[in-house]
């Protein structure tokens, strides 16, 4: 089903009010029928698996990188909901529409929605605006001269360098889950990791790569490291932050929806994750529940998942129905962690 977002997001096309130039740049894209005929002229970014996923299939094309420059005629946003990573998505579609093109980006009314005029203002488009679905779209024409403004969102927006407690460095960027600090969870893993752990094993749900720094550090007797998640962007900065705990093991990065099982994937002798708490429209615990039978799919018998969550998720059920000993190792801060062999 198509989100009411995306379907907000079309209507000044369907209704008229936005001509339909191209070429199309769609920045955050999501499939949408009514717009397949033009499918040709469309170029789509998408860092989320799933939804890249579903576009390809539609015959899309899709770019890898976000598009830095050029003279696309219409620019369409689907906003996302973190206020750094929003802005940055606007200033790079201002940076890639063309003399006479257009913007079109539409946004949940709870997740920016009510910003985006301000937004436009501030880029010095004049606007109009359109309200429905519980969400509101806003176009405008490119402005005659880039404001000054645009360099700040995306400075701020963009890939940064950053450290923790321990002065540990790191690179992450806005929209990355826990982006600008270190997971509670993840760090209560980190701290309580029973290893030691060797052979060849993966980090379901990387992020920036935190635990896979950590997994890497504390355990030499690791041959090989999958790292996997969903958004792409994730995997490059994970990519860079593991590099120096790296040594002469093999790495390898994945980019998949490990709500299901990853096509081609070894064996894995032990897999460390700390699920996403949503996907889509996923609960919380359905989500969870997806990843821990994703994970015995994976493991070689007598394999080990080291598994973080919320304490309040019902995960210990779903975990016994899949392997055949779980224990919980500690319980703290309300979150919970597992040991569950195959």
């Amino acid at each position: 089903m198509t989100s009411p977002s995306l379907q907000t997001l079309f209507l000044p096309l369907e209704q008229g009010l936005v001509e339909a130039r191209t070429p199309v740049l769609f920045i955050g894209a999501g499939w949408y029928p009514a717009f397949s005929p033009l499918k040709s002229q469309i170029t789509c970014w998408q860092p989320f698996f799933p939804a890249a996923a579903e576009l390809s299939a539609h015959g899309f094309h899709m770019v890898d990188d976000l598009p830095v420059d050029g003279a696309y005629g219409l620019v369409l946003i689907d906003i996302p909901k973190q206020v750094e990573e929003a802005k940055f998505w606007l200033a790079h579609a201002l940076k890639c529409v063309g003399k006479d093109g257009m913007i079109v980006a539409c946004a949940a009314n709870d997740a920016n929605g009510k910003r985006l005029e301000g937004w436009f203002d501030s880029l010095g488009m004049a606007s109009q605006s359109l309200s429905k679905n519980k969400a509101k779209v806003v176009w405008g024409a490119t402005p005659a001269t880039k404001p000054t403004i645009l360099s700040e969102w995306l400075e701020f927006g963009g890939v940064q360098a950053l450290s923790n407690e321990e002065g540990i460095g790191f690179i992450s960027q806005p929209g990355l889950f826990g982006w600008s600090k270190i997971d509670q969870g993840s760090a209560l893993l980190a701290d309580n990791m029973i290893g030691p752990l060797k052979g060849v094993g993966a980090d379901f749900g990387c992020g920036y790569g935190y635990l896979s720094q950590a997994i890497l550090r504390k355990n030499p007797d690791i041959t090989s490291l999958h790292l996997i998640d969903a958004d792409s962007r994730a995997l490059a900065c994970a990519k860079e932050n593991i590099k120096s705990v790296q040594g002469e093991r093999t790495v390898q990065f994945r980019w998949a929806d490990l709500s299901k099982p990853a096509a081609s994937l070894e064996p894995l002798d032990f897999i460390v994750m700390n699920p996403p708490f949503h996907m889509g429209k996923l609960t919380e615990s359905s989500l969870g529940q997806f990843f821990i039978k994703t994970a015995r799919h994976h493991l070689k018998k007598g394999g080990k998942l080291l598994m973080v969550a919320n304490a309040h998720l019902p995960y210990e059920k779903s975990l016994r129905e899949s392997f055949s000993a779980v224990r919980l190792i500690i319980e703290k801060d309300g979150f919970k962690i597992y040991e569950a062999m195959a």
